[in-house]
């Protein structure tokens, strides 16, 4: 048993059907409600008389006029690789202060854990948003349960949802799961769909979705003509007129209850066509179209619709945590190559282009705000008047720096314009969490990058022949000057004045001449007391005075 075991959880991950091999070939073979039949009914479905009528839950209200419409289409297999694109259209349409987020849905299902994971992104981040599944022509498996966690079902004519069972591939196929085994994965499948079942749907129907053993019928009472929804199984024997089985007797004569039909059988999985999910309580409207859809629900203007075109795709790259880590990295490896580049504008140029694009993928899945950029950006002006129009360094440049560290955070997290931002469910909190994660490692990737270049960039005979990196200063004969330059005034220890900042060439006075310098070690600011290195021909190489 333990070989068994080890050798069934060493296949691939529980998949629900994902290539439509089950529920094409078997399930849906077996079971009459399974056919791919057309349905002829109007949009309001009048003439399907519904057998279950959906309990009243609470969802979030549509305006009398929707003008915030996204479309999310859920089309081939199940995965992660949806999941994630998922989550980013998600924080997309909450930044954008969605009203209804209709998912076009044409899915054979796949894996169980992308499902669960989906399932619970639609009833938390977007249980304030009015969330609808089309049904356009299928959900079955992973996408029938995906379908259950919506606010509302509707379907398009030729429409097909549920055959949910779970099944387990291997590397040759579907692989048979052993009784126990599969007892524990649809018992635990059932649960979720119980947990997901707030929306009011009949849970037996939604089970059997599951569950191939199951037997549901529909039953009377004889007096007062009241219809049930039943399990079979614990029936057997209290219906007239139900099926006889040599497990149970027939019903006695005087029963309460009458057998009308069998609504899923044995070895039948629940899968309805657009008329019965009606009949069955699953759905209220079939559409012929998207344009039905918007009239109903009084879309007034056109739905966006949030597609993996190739334009969003370089976005959702643009804005992955890796991608991140790596602009972060480069856009302060620039900055320090443009402090210890003299002349050179093409490092800063490049720094600003990394910051551009970290910003702009951010502005265009609308997770940074415009007042969120306009903080940043702020920020910024205030750090460069601190660096180049006020000595020293204090209230203005601190003031710069925390309003860039609050407009970069908040930039992280996808909102609404009018809403704080601050993470409001698990999956804010994961993509803010994986955002600050790799801007870290970019920062600590820049600091190991920067220490190997400060010492051993230089070095490099190619570097110092482009002139583009200042190399060490080091002794040199001068070079030949007039006799009153004041050049040959200053000595090797003597102290001057910054008047210009030193980044890390700037304008140095000493006593009444005013020259060229050079920092020794970094950045020195406006203002501060130097001392004179050494001369290497026609510079000076200064250090700051701390004592």
């Amino acid at each position: 048993m333990i070989r068994r075991i080890g050798f069934i959880l060493g296949l691939s991950v529980m998949w629900f059907v994902s290539t439509g091999v089950v529920s094409a070939t078997e399930t849906k073979a077996k079971s009459p409600v399974g056919k791919k039949t057309p349905s002829t009914a109007p949009a309001e479905a009048k003439d399907v008389k519904p057998l279950y009528t959906r309990a009243e839950v609470p969802t979030p209200e549509l305006p009398k006029d929707v003008t915030r419409a996204f479309v999310v289409p859920i089309h081939g297999v199940i995965d992660t690789v949806l999941v994630d694109s998922l989550k980013r259209k998600f924080a997309e349409c909450k930044s954008k202060d969605a009203q209804i987020v209709i998912f076009d849905m044409d899915t054979p299902g796949g894996r169980s854990d992308a499902m669960n994971e989906i399932s619970a992104l639609i009833q938390s981040d977007l249980k304030d948003i009015y969330t609808v599944a089309y049904v356009n022509p299928e959900a079955v498996s992973a996408g029938a349960i995906i379908a259950l966690a919506c606010d509302e079902i509707v379907m398009s004519p030729a429409g097909v949802i549920g055959d949910a069972m779970p099944i387990m591939l291997g590397p040759s196929g579907v692989v048979e799961i052993p009784d126990k085994e599969r007892g524990k994965f649809e018992s635990y499948a059932r649960a979720k769909i119980r947990a997901n079942n707030a929306n009011g749907y009949n849970k037996l129907l939604c089970e059997a979705m599951i569950t191939i053993t199951m037997e549901v019928w529909l039953i009377e009472n004889v007096k007062t003509g009241e219809k049930r929804i039943v399990d079979a199984e614990e029936w057997r024997g209290k219906v007239l007129e139900a099926p006889v089985t040599k497990d149970a007797p027939a019903a006695p004569k005087d029963a309460s209850w009458r057998y009308i039909e069998t609504l899923d059988g044995p070895d039948e999985l629940i899968t309805m066509t657009a008329d019965q999910a009606v009949r069955f309580g699953f759905a209220k409207h079939i559409f012929e179209n998207m344009d039905e859809l918007q009239k109903h629900y009084n879309i007034t203007v056109q739905p966006r619709m949030l597609e993996d075109t190739w334009s969003e795709n370089v976005v959702s790259f643009l804005t992955s945590a890796p991608v991140v880590g790596l602009l972060v990295m480069l856009m302060l490896l620039f900055i320090y190559l443009e402090l210890h580049t003299p002349g050179f504008v093409g490092f800063g140029a490049l720094a600003a282009f990394c910051l551009a694009v970290l910003i702009g993928s951010r502005y265009l899945v609308g997770m940074a705000q415009w007042w969120e950029i306009a903080v940043f950006g702020l920020g910024v002006i205030l750090l460069l008047v601190e660096i180049f129009v006020i000595p020293g360094f204090g209230v203005v440049g601190v003031s710069g720096i925390l309003l860039m560290v609050v407009g970069l955070l908040a930039m992280l997290i996808p909102n609404a314009p009018d809403k704080f931002p601050w993470p409001d469910s698990g999956m804010t909190w994961e993509m803010f969490r994986n955002s600050l994660m790799a801007m870290c490692l970019g920062f600590i990737g820049f600091l190991v990058i920067a220490a190997v270049l400060s010492r051993f960039l230089p070095k490099w005979s190619l570097i110092q022949k482009s002139r583009l990196i200042l190399a060490p200063a080091t002794a040199a004969a001068d070079a030949p000057r007039p006799v009153t330059s004041p050049m040959l005034r200053v000595r090797v220890g003597d102290r001057g004045t910054t008047i210009t900042a030193l980044h890390p060439v700037g304008r140095v006075r000493f006593g009444e001449n005013l020259l060229d310098a050079v920092s020794e070690s970094g950045m020195i600011e406006a203002g501060r007391d130097v001392r004179v290195l050494r001369r290497d021909g026609n510079r000076i190489i200064v250090e700051e005075v701390t004592e």
